[in-house]
């Protein structure tokens, strides 16, 4: 959950859109569905080392948007071939597989810094008085 002081969800969907075409190569091939002042939904890619090798995995994106907050969710997260992350990364009960360790971190630091940019981009808009 992001929460922006005194943006409407109409004025935080169109800033959204604006982080999107800033942060994506062609924001419009990334964006799958939009809803005005409702939701943004999108696929995109980034690379990943899986024991040394790079491997390109697509990742769902959803952006919702309410007065003053939106909720971003980052999922679906699969190889090119359609094999989950997860399977690399986790073990059955969820546990961290040692031998993906680094993977598992730069996984959570690549969304994170996505998301960190998309807050710090709506914020930084709102104190413009965009």
């Amino acid at each position: 959950m992001i929460e922006v002081e005194n943006q409407t969800n109409i004025e935080l969907y169109n800033n959204s859109l604006i982080w999107f075409a800033q942060t994506f190569k062609n924001s419009n091939e990334v964006i799958t569905a939009k809803v005005e002042g409702s939701i943004i939904s999108g696929t995109y890619s980034e690379n990943y080392s899986i024991v040394g090798s790079p491997v390109s995995y697509t990742h769902l994106i959803e952006l919702k948007f309410k007065d003053n907050k939106l909720k971003i969710k980052i999922y679906n997260i699969n190889s090119y071939l359609g094999f989950p992350l997860r399977q690399y990364l986790l073990k059955k009960n969820n546990s961290k597989r040692k031998m993906y360790e680094k993977t598992y971190i730069e996984v959570e630091q690549s969304i994170g810094n996505l998301i960190k940019s998309l807050d710090e981009s709506l914020n930084k808009k709102n104190e413009e008085g965009w």
